[in-house]
């Protein structure tokens, strides 16, 4: 599909401020969690309410679209052009009311099979098709005689579809445009010799197309200019490990991959780097902290709303959203990089702190990890370790490691462990090797595991040579995946215990070590972004003179698993005085860093109560 241009999208009735063009979500989204079925629901209906009257727009894009979307959109008499994303929508009869329709745009059409609703649009000169691949009868397309513009293609990554015929086209003398990707299963392609007043032709061949595209090159202008077009287009392609390729359309409109020398990937690189302008606000931050409230039958949800307000930002995100029943506010100010205190205020009178804590379904449950040591077990003869080898040499990846793992189960608890023991052992005797080899350029530093599994995969005896001389360790010898060797054993034990296991072997030692150095570094090949993880939001019930308080903060958990999570979140909630009564209970995911206004926290109960007696309840107020 076509570029989106500016076009504001907006998730609810009330966001519409009279635009001509707008873009729409009509089952809800925008900042904050993803909405439950039943406020998609809620948000639909709240839609249709809307579109039962003729309204300003004339410009429409919608998101997710279905047949009962396209059924609420016939009063809108008054569209110029509507452009869908996406759906599992099969009618497009709706349209049939709208005259002055010119441009529509089908996007993400896996279900439609009918096309005779567009002979109805007169007015129609612009089409685009994307990804019908149910849909093989273009014949319709005949009857829109005011088409300039015709493109009918598979979705980027989609396959190939299909069409039964191209002699619609002998209809359309209007056509100034057409691209045309799906397979004719007529192979006959001569109806495009009568497109001689297009000016952009671009086709997708077909083994025993007729004619061939040389030939409809030569007689058709306009296939020229547009083969011309797409050899000038060349997009860079940049790999994780620095490397650069070209990505461009040879004259046959083959999509192809090429080398650039040095300078030109430095320039590429350099153009592609982010601007070193900091997105993410540092430094003492001021705002408000919004409360509300939505429901449906069985659940109640409170959302909490960063609205910061210093340093002033362009924002261009709505907090909170309009469709919401705000409860009240809590003034924060403090470091953006936290802990920031965002909400703090007194439970509700007779509230106990157990009681008002419970219930919450939005919440994350730090993993109990569970571990076993190798450490004080003997390594294995190379003869029992050659029984398991054979199925990793076969092995192409952690997928198929499927008869490793079952050929290991196989062995008793305590085999398994010392299979374990063994590889790690020779790991940590071919770590030096494989740094050798880093150094030497034979592998790159990413493939530092993957030539350690390659070495004990071989054998013992490969083994003992690396060690001997890393200089006899070829290219050629090294295989990706190999890795699986290291980890096989993990596998086979969280299988039978049920659970996710940490094998605790030698190795680890010398992958922590060589984690430290990397982030140490600042070469060219290594990543050394922030941990991910960043801000967390978390939330306690707390004492503070005498009385219980809610409180949630802002807390950097970068690097941090765990109870050292939440521990980190103990210190910081201490921090603001008090003690913790009940909690604390950290957010599903991080805020990475604090970036401008957002969605800081949700709390999701089931609870039938009525909505004033639930807020009288459970809503503590600054």
């Amino acid at each position: 599909m076509s570029s989106a241009g500016n076009v504001r999208w907006i998730s609810h009735p009330d966001q519409y401020r009279g635009e001509a063009t707008v873009g729409i979500d009509v089952w809800g989204g925008g900042p904050g969690p993803e909405p439950t079925a039943a406020q998609r629901r809620q948000n639909f209906q709240q839609w249709k309410a809307f579109f039962a009257q003729r309204t300003p727009i004339r410009q429409l894009s919608l998101g997710r679209v279905t047949d009962e979307v396209l059924r609420v959109l016939q009063p809108q008499t008054d569209l110029t052009a509507l452009r869908i994303w996406y759906g599992r929508y099969t009618d497009l009869s709706p349209l049939i009311g709208m005259p002055a329709l010119n441009r529509l745009e089908l996007g993400g059409a896996t279900q439609l099979i009918d096309l005779r609703p567009l002979t109805r649009l007169a007015a129609l000169v612009d089409l685009e098709i994307e990804n019908a691949r149910r849909l093989r009868d273009y014949s319709a397309l005949g009857d829109l005689t005011t088409l300039r513009r015709l493109v009918v293609q598979r979705s980027f990554t989609g396959p190939r579809t299909d069409a039964d015929s191209l002699d619609f086209l002998s209809h359309l003398t209007q056509l100034e445009e057409l691209r045309w990707d799906p397979r004719v299963a007529t192979l006959d392609y001569s109806p495009l010799l009568g497109l001689t007043r297009a000016t952009r032709i671009g086709v997708t061949a077909m083994k025993g197309m007729t004619p061939s595209m040389a030939d409809l090159e030569w007689a058709l202008p306009g296939m020229q200019a547009y083969a011309r077009e797409l050899t000038d287009q060349r997009w860079p392609v940049f790999s994780s490990d620095g490397d650069v390729q070209m990505m461009s359309y040879d004259l046959q409109g083959r999509l192809t991959v090429s080398d650039v020398n040095e300078e030109e990937a430095a320039e590429l690189w350099e153009e592609h780097e982010p601007s070193d302008e900091p997105l993410e606000l540092t430094g003492l931050v001021e705002g408000r902290t919004i409360r509300t409230i939505t429901q449906t039958v069985r659940t109640k949800i409170e959302d909490f709303w960063l609205k910061v307000e210093a340093p002033v930002i362009p924002d261009e995100v709505e907090v909170p959203p309009s469709n919401v029943r705000v409860l009240d506010s809590f003034s924060f100010a403090g470091p953006a990089e936290g802990p920031l205190l965002i909400w703090d205020a007194p439970l509700p009178d007779g509230t106990t702190a157990d009681d008002y804590f419970e219930g919450n379904l939005d919440v994350w449950t730090p993993p109990r990890e569970a571990r076993l040591f190798t450490t004080h077990l003997s390594p294995l003869t190379a003869a029992e370790v050659e029984l398991i080898l054979p199925t990793v040499r076969t092995a192409r990846g952690w997928r198929q490691i499927g008869r490793s793992r079952d050929r290991l189960d196989a062995e008793s608890d305590e085999f398994v462990l010392r299979f374990a023991q063994t590889v790690a052992l020779q790991a940590v005797e071919l770590a030096p090797v494989a740094d050798q080899l880093i150094a030497l350029g034979t592998i790159r530093s990413w493939e530092f595991s993957d030539s350690i599994g390659s070495l004990i995969t071989a054998g013992e005896e490969a083994v003992r040579a690396a060690v001997a001389d890393p200089q006899s360790v070829k290219r050629k010898d090294l295989h990706p995946s190999r890795d699986v060797v290291l980890r096989v054993a993990e596998a086979v034990m969280s299988r039978r215990r049920r659970t996710e296991l940490t094998l605790v072997t030698p190795f680890d030692e010398v992958l922590a070590g060589r984690g430290r150095e990397l982030t140490e570094q600042s070469t060219d090949d290594i990543d050394d972004d922030e941990d991910e993880a960043g801000l967390r939001s978390a939330r306690a019930v707390v004492t503070v003179g005498g009385r219980l308080h809610e409180r949630i903060v802002l807390v950097d958990t970068s690097g941090l698993a765990g109870e050292r999570a939440c521990d980190a979140v103990r210190a910081a909630m201490a921090r603001f005085g008090g003690a913790i009564e009940a909690g604390p209970e950290l957010a599903p995911s991080s805020l990475g860093g604090l970036y401008g206004s957002t969605h800081a926290w949700r709390i999701r109960r089931r609870s039938a109560l009525p909505v004033d007696e639930y807020i009288a309840r459970y809503a503590s107020r600054p």
